[in-house]
């Protein structure tokens, strides 16, 4: 075969590189998704920005490190086994760049959980805010699910489904996810910092329902926002019935095959 891009010499540097490479895979060095999601990002064209893809998300294996001294250092008890039990991240490689997976930590209640994210967002964005009236108490916050459970589990969210939709017409108990986007607000500030309501869409956090002083009980839907001007993540609440060109209502896919 006739090479005319690169040199012999390049061609066995390379030849060099990735047998180096599957043998560290085959030693267990070097995770294999990891691996996979980077030489797949090469070969689209899709490169990778140290653990960031598409420039904004947190790859799986930074998102687990992130978890895991999160873990220690606010004593959430999580072990090495509960972490180890999660096994390997979903493939989330789609033509769809807002297809990601979310490593999604619930912890011993709904508002510990909602609390603990949202601290954890505040150490990831200096520059934040969030509406006083959004509480996280029982009788402020709850689950569209009803069905809260400590524990550790990836998750594939499409943040870009539903733009211009009303919440209160898509989310659906089983589809709508909750805590994951707050925790990928930790994970990826870049995400949050390229929202603009356009190509990277703000988002409701639909698997949430919240009572809002002044407003119907349960009648409105926490979310997160970019604002450009203060270079300020912000999070508040609205009406679930309310419709935003520039809003997505993210919702839960099965894993790409």
């Amino acid at each position: 075969m006739t090479r005319t891009i690169v040199s012999d010499e390049q061609y066995g540097k390379l030849q060099r590189r990735v047998s180096d490479l599957v043998r560290r895979v085959d030693q267990g060095t070097i995770g294999y998704d990891h691996t996979m999601e980077r030489i797949q990002a090469i070969l689209e064209g899709r490169g990778y920005e140290g653990d960031l893809l598409h420039g904004m998300f947190a790859s799986p294996d930074a998102q687990l490190r992130m978890a895991k001294q999160r873990n220690l250092e606010r004593g959430w008890g999580f072990t090495d086994e509960d972490f180890a039990s999660l096994g390997p991240a979903p493939s989330w490689l789609t033509d769809n760049r807002l297809v990601v997976v979310i490593l999604d930590i619930s912890l011993d209640s709904i508002e510990q959980t909602f609390e603990e994210a949202w601290d954890a967002v505040k150490g990831a964005h200096p520059a934040n805010w969030r509406w006083p009236e959004l509480k996280s108490d029982k009788e402020s916050l709850r689950l569209l699910s009803g069905n809260h459970k400590r524990g550790l589990r990836w998750q594939v969210v499409d943040l870009g489904a539903n733009k211009n939709a009303r919440p209160i017409d898509v989310r659906n108990p089983k589809t709508s996810p909750s805590s994951a986007l707050l925790w990928m607000a930790f994970y990826s500030p870049k995400w949050i910092q390229s929202m603009n309501g356009t190509d990277v869409p703000y988002v409701w956090i639909p698997g949430y329902e919240a009572t809002i002083s002044g407003y119907g009980a349960w009648t409105s839907m926490p979310l997160l926002f970019w604002d450009a001007d203060d270079r300020k993540v912000e999070l508040y609440a609205d009406f679930s019935g309310y419709r935003n060109e520039k809003w997505a209502v993210p919702v839960l896919r099965e894993s790409p095959k």
